[in-house]
């Protein structure tokens, strides 16, 4: 009775062991999994943070999300009077595609954009109609579309197709670190967007005093020469 028992003690605590080892592994996952995103976040915010010409912050932002979650082609889209634009791609993007746009309704990015939710596409073919060709992707298998949204407002979406591994398909740790990635995205597209429109306002500041300053000294001189004449 009591070899009996022994035995029976040690399966029981032979299968606890197993239980604790795989929810150690499971969190020891997870945490690598924080820490690569944190990482991440960190390097784009750094490189974004030290960047303020919009055209830069695209090209960044595209070349860095391909980087991260090891896609074949990352596609970045910005909203523009109601159609979402092609701002910038990296990887194997037609060139047509470069500055195209397709509609926010209808759309599987615009769908991501109006709901501000992920989405992963397992079959892209069967997914994405006849408008979501526009973006570019010819033979595209998978795909991954993260919202970017600052201070609770859509600016655009960021667009992933195909994994360079095994598998194409995207997981759950290539959409964590996607959404973070365009968080940190999304404040440095919006801050260069300020910039750029604080310089362009600064621009017509100065070209404005600048030609009211040529229309007074032509006015000035014209005004001297009318009086010369009449002397």
């Amino acid at each position: 009775t009591l070899k009996l028992g022994s035995t029976k003690d040690g399966k029981l605590l032979a299968i606890d062991h197993a239980h604790l080892f795989r929810r150690s592994t499971e969190r020891s996952e997870e945490l690598e999994r924080a820490i690569e995103g944190l990482e991440a976040t960190t390097a784009i915010s750094r490189a974004l943070g030290s960047a303020t010409d919009l055209s830069r912050v695209l090209e960044l932002v595209v070349k860095r999300g391909r980087a991260l979650v090891r896609a074949r082609i990352v596609v970045l889209l910005l909203e523009e009077g109601g159609r979402l634009v092609v701002a910038d791609g990296a990887g194997q993007v037609a060139e047509e595609a470069r500055h195209a746009s397709v509609p926010v309704a209808g759309t599987v990015a615009g769908a991501v954009f109006e709901s501000g939710r992920p989405e992963r596409v397992g079959d892209v073919a069967a997914r994405f109609g006849i408008a979501d060709e526009a973006l570019g992707v010819p033979g595209a298998e998978t795909a991954l579309l993260v919202p970017l949204r600052s201070r609770g407002r859509s600016l655009g979406v960021l667009c992933a197709f195909d994994r360079m591994d095994a598998e194409p398909g995207f997981g759950d740790r290539e959409e964590e670190l996607l959404l973070l990635f365009a968080q940190s995205a999304a404040t440095a597209v919006a801050t260069a967007r300020s910039v750029e429109a604080e310089r362009l306002r600064h621009s017509l500041r100065s070209a404005e005093q600048e030609r009211t300053r040529w229309a007074r000294e032509l006015h000035d001189e014209t005004l001297q020469e009318l009086a010369a004449l009449k002397v």
